[in-house]
Parts: C-alpha cells; structure tokens; sequence
C-alpha cells in the first residue's frame, strides 16, 4: 500500500511486496549468487536477528511473471540507503538516498519471466554524502513499498498542484509531465477532474517522439473549502490522458490536495491569511519492533499520541517521511515541516562533490 487512496484507475499496477530472497554479501556481486535467506518486503534487515547490527551489502531477489509484453516501471518508495537494480542480470539503474523514492523504466519489456535483483548496501563511505553516523541509526533494507506499473505508450510521468489564495477565492496551479515511449509524437486530450464537481480542461497536447512535456494552467476557483488543523477538507486530483476521438482514457494519475497558503508576514506564521501557534513535535520515523519501516498501524499510532496532547505540527527528523505518515498528517489537520535529509554536517562534508546533487533529490 502506497497511499491511503487509490493513485490509479486506469493504470495497472501490482504490488510486490511480501517475501524476496535474501542474502548479506562478502564481496562483489557477481549475479551468480545464490539466497539462501528470505527477508519481508518492505521491512530493516536489523529487525532479523541475523541481521541485527549489520552494515554492509545485501542481495534481494523476486521472480514476477508479466502477462503481456508492455512498458513497465518498477516504483521504489524507499531504500536503505543506496541501491543497484537488475532486472534479467542487467544493471537497468541506482538509486542513492532512504528517503526519497525513485523508479527504473523498462520499455518493451516482454511476456513471462523476469527476475528482479537489488543490491542493497548501508554502508558509510566518501560517496555517501548524506549518510553518516549520527545521533540517529541508518538502517539497511527496502523499508518502504515497492510496485510495477504497466504503462502506456505515452504517459503522466507527474503532476503538480499548487494552491493560491485570490481574495475570496483560489487559485489552483497545475502542471502535468506527459512522457511519449513511441516513435513518432502523439496527440492527446487531457482531462481533469478536482473533488466531485469541478472539470479541468487542458486541451490538446503534442508529445514528440521519445521526449517529455510540461504544460500548465491556472483555474480560479470560487467555492472550494480551505485546508486547516481544525478542518482538514481534502480533494482528489484526478488527471487523465485521451487519444483524439476516442472517450476511454489511456492513463491517469489521482492525487490528493487541500487548499492553503503558508506565508511569513513580520514574525508571525500565517496559515491561509491567518496566525498560525504551532505546537508539536520532533518525529523519527523509529520504532523497536520495525525499525523505521514503520507499518501503517504504527504510524497511526504516533499520530494519535501526538494528537492526544494538543499538537497541531510535526517535525520529520531529519528527513523525508513515508508518504503514507504525510497523508495521515493531511487526514488529521496536522501541520508538517519537512525537512531534506542530514544534520549536524561540517562545512568540509558539504563539500562533498555529492552532497549538492543528493540533496536536491530531497527536495524535488
């Protein structure tokens, strides 16, 4: 489970989550390894004990089986802390960084069989600009979900939705990244939808062969209900793709967005025009029992204890958090301050060459 909601309707998607294969490494990864391990997906290797302790490197390993030849994208919401991706033995990508996520295309991918490897290492090194020994531990593992989505030819690669207030009303601002997998461009209808009620119209799009695009516009809204800890109203964002002529989408993308502002007038915090008192707390995403691959229960419960007491804010120390802890905060009218990722780093650790490009990732 990605989110609290749905993110597709149209497009399928699997969850590969449960058990992979398993085995910590000694040396180089040579694909010939055998796992004689399992491990759950997503979970900290520290949580078995035969892990418990362990930095270094480890192999997962699952076997999918694909029912048609099609696009796939391989969605990684999380892994500690960098990660090596092969899909048939062949190196398709990486990734560096726990917490932010990332995804490996795989165009044409055939019918059948495929065997997905990751190496996993959680090691400290001069390429690791972000993870460092601190005050607070770096686990080793997938430790958030995982998912393959079967894509169309051309797609919603993102979309981003940001709020204005206009007087009485809002201005919402979206823009849409359609990417084209084909050889020759694509004309398409893109369509959207916010709440129950309200139809975006974006008009025709032309995608070049094998390029992305961005488009964007602005809608003023007059009737929509503010986001606030007191009441936290909450739209879906529906996004949809159209071939010309044709009235059954080709793709789609669902999100989830409020209505608010936050500004800085002298030394007061206004939330949609309004003082703001924050009260809250400093929040790890850590736990005895799971590591910081914290279930939903879990996250659950520490939302409710900080609610219990009165707090209307939470800090993520110190880094960014699971998406499904910052849908719960969106659920329950609690204000978040994210941060990127690191702390405490001297002026000569942020020379690092990586530390610019790593930390970007975080932000984006």
């Amino acid at each position: 489970m990605e989110r609290l909601f749905q993110t597709h309707e149209i497009r399928y998607t699997e969850d590969l989550e449960g058990i992979w294969e398993f085995q910590k490494l000694d040396g180089d990864f040579t694909g010939c390894e055998p796992c004689s391990e399992k491990m759950l997906v997503p979970s900290c290797w520290e949580m078995d004990p035969s892990c418990r302790g362990y930095r270094g490197r480890a192999l997962y390993r699952k076997v999918i089986f694909t029912k048609r030849k099609s696009n796939l994208r391989l969605v990684f919401k999380g892994v500690s802390h960098t990660a090596e991706v092969y899909v048939n033995k062949k190196k398709v990508g990486g990734h560096y960084g726990a917490y932010t996520p990332f995804s490996i295309l795989l165009p044409d991918a055939p019918e059948g069989r495929h065997e997905i490897e990751l190496v996993v290492d959680n090691s400290f090194s001069e390429a690791s600009a972000l993870h460092k020994e601190n005050d607070y531990y770096t686990y080793g593992g997938i430790t958030r979900p995982v998912s393959l989505e079967y894509l169309n030819n051309v797609y919603i690669e993102k979309v981003f939705f940001t709020p204005r207030r206009c007087g009485n009303a809002w201005e919402a601002q979206i823009r849409v990244e359609l990417h084209n997998l084909c050889g020759k461009p694509a004309t398409l209808l893109c369509k959207g939808q916010l709440g129950r009620h309200i139809s975006l119209d974006f008009g025709e799009v032309t995608v070049p062969a094998g390029r992305k695009v961005s488009f964007e516009k602005s809608f003023v809204l007059q009737d929509v209900k503010e986001w606030s800890p007191e009441s936290p109203a909450l739209y879906l964002l529906k996004m949809a793709l159209f071939f010309m002529n044709e009235n059954y989408p080709v793709d789609d993308w669902i999100d989830r967005v409020g209505f608010r502002e936050i500004q800085v007038s002298g030394n007061r915090l206004l939330l949609n025009g309004r003082p703001i008192f924050l009260k809250g707390y400093n929040r790890h995403e850590d736990d005895p029992q799971f590591g910081c691959a914290l279930p939903l229960a879990a996250q659950m419960r520490d939302l409710a204890l900080m609610r219990e007491t009165g707090a209307n804010s939470v800090r993520t120390s110190h880094y960014p958090n699971d998406e499904r802890f910052l849908d719960l905060c969106d659920s329950y009218g609690m204000l978040v301050w994210e941060e990127a990722h690191a702390r405490g780093l001297s002026p000569e650790e942020m020379e690092n060459p990586a530390f610019e490009s790593q930390s970007r990732v975080c932000i984006q």
